[in-house]
C-alpha cells in the first residue's frame, strides 16, 4: 500500500498563513481608510443589506485637498519606478551571480543584498485638527515626527483641565524617552492644524540604538535639549506676566535642535500660539505686538 506524505501539503499550508499574516494588515489599512472616524476603527458594513452608508472619502479627499501631498505622490510614483527599473536589472544580475557563482565575498554580498528587507521604513500619516497622534495610558507604537504641520503635547489633570507642555513644529521628533523605556504614553499628542506625522517603530528604534553610534549622538542631544525645554516650561508656568511667558514660548519653538524644520520664520497662527501658552487669542496678540515693538520679532503675514 502506498504511503501518504502530508508534508508537501503542510508547507502549502504554512505558506499561506505566512502570506495571510503579511497581507492582512494591508487589507485592515485599506478598509481603515473608508472610516469617517478620526481613530483606527473599521466601517460598519451591514453585510445583509449591502449598506455601505457607514463609509467616507474623507481621508481621500483631505489628501487630494493639500498640493503638497500630491507634488510629493506624483514625485515618488516617479522615483518608484525608476528605483524599479534598476533593481530590476542590477537584482536579476546579481542574484544569477550568486546562484551561479563560487567566489569570495558571496555570502557578505548575499546578506548586504537581503539586509534591506529586515529593516522596515518609516510610517508617515495625515493627522487632521483635533486628532490624537498617541494618548496617554496607550503602549508606544513609534518614535514620532512631524514633517509638517504643527502637534501640542498636553495631558489632563484629574480635574479635567488641559496641562499643555509645549508644541512640536516642522523638523521635530518627540517620545524618544517614552520609546527607550517600552512604557506607556504619559501625555496627549493632538494636532492643532493638518499635520503630516512620520513613525519609527520601537524595534526598528531599538536597532539603531544597538548598532548606530550617530543614531545615538542624536538621541542624546535630542533628551539633554528636551530637559532643557522642560525646565524653561517649569519656569515659564511660575512667570505671571503674560509677555514673557509669550516671548518663552515663542523662543522654545525657535529651538534649531529640537526643531531644526522651522528655520528663521516659525508657520503658527495666534490662536495656536494662544492654545500652547494657555492665554486668550487677544493677550497672545497683544504680547506679539509688544516683542515686535521691541525688536525681538516680526510678525508676518501667517508666521513670525
Amino acid at each position: 500500500m502506498k504511503k501518504i506524505s502530508f508534508a508537501p501539503l503542510f508547507k502549502y499550508a504554512l505558506l499561506a498563513c505566512v502570506a495571510v499574516f503579511m497581507l492582512a494588515p494591508l487589507v485592515v489599512v485599506v478598509l481603515v481608510s473608508f472610516s469617517q472616524s478620526a481613530v483606527f476603527n473599521l466601517p460598519d458594513i451591514n453585510w445583509t443589506q449591502w449598506d455601505f452608508s457607514q463609509w467616507s472619502l474623507r481621508w481621500y479627499r483631505a489628501m487630494l485637498r493639500r498640493n503638497e501631498l500630491m507634488a510629493t505622490l506624483s514625485l515618488s510614483v516617479g522615483v518608484a519606478i525608476t528605483a524599479t527599473l534598476i533593481s530590476l536589472v542590477l537584482g536579476t544580475l546579481c542574484a544569477y551571480a550568486i546562484e551561479k557563482g563560487r567566489f569570495k565575498g558571496r555570502d557578505a554580498l548575499l546578506a548586504f543584498l537581503v539586509s534591506p528587507l529586515m529593516m522596515p521604513g518609516l510610517v508617515v500619516g495625515v493627522a487632521m485638527p483635533g486628532d490624537y497622534v498617541c494618548r496617554m495610558g496607550r503602549a508606544v507604537t513609534f518614535w514620532f515626527g512631524v514633517i509638517e504641520g504643527l502637534l501640542k503635547m498636553s495631558t489632563d489633570s484629574a480635574s479635567g483641565r488641559t496641562i499643555t507642555y509645549t508644541g512640536v513644529p516642522p523638523g521635530g521628533w518627540f517620545g524618544e524617552g517614552t520609546v527607550l523605556k517600552r512604557e506607556s504614553y504619559r501625555y496627549n499628542i493632538s494636532a492643532l492644524r493638518t499635520s503630516v506625522v512620520a513613525g519609527l517603530p520601537v524595534d526598528t528604534f531599538h536597532w539603531l540604538i544597538d548598532h548606530s553610534i550617530g543614531f545615538n549622538r542624536f538621541v542624546m542631544n535630542q533628551l539633554n535639549e528636551r530637559l532643557a525645554q522642560f525646565i524653561e516650561a517649569r519656569e515659564i508656568d511660575r512667570s505671571t506676566d503674560p509677555d514673557v511667558r509669550v516671548a518663552r514660548n515663542l523662543a522654545a519653538l525657535f529651538n534649531p535642535t529640537l526643531f531644526p524644520g522651522v528655520g528663521e520664520m516659525l508657520r503658527i497662527t495666534q490662536q495656536e500660539l494662544a492654545y500652547l501658552v494657555g492665554l486668550s487669542r487677544q493677550r497672545v496678540n497683544v504680547a506679539l505686538n509688544t516683542l515686535q515693538d521691541q525688536g525681538a520679532i516680526r510678525i508676518e503675514y501667517g508666521g513670525m
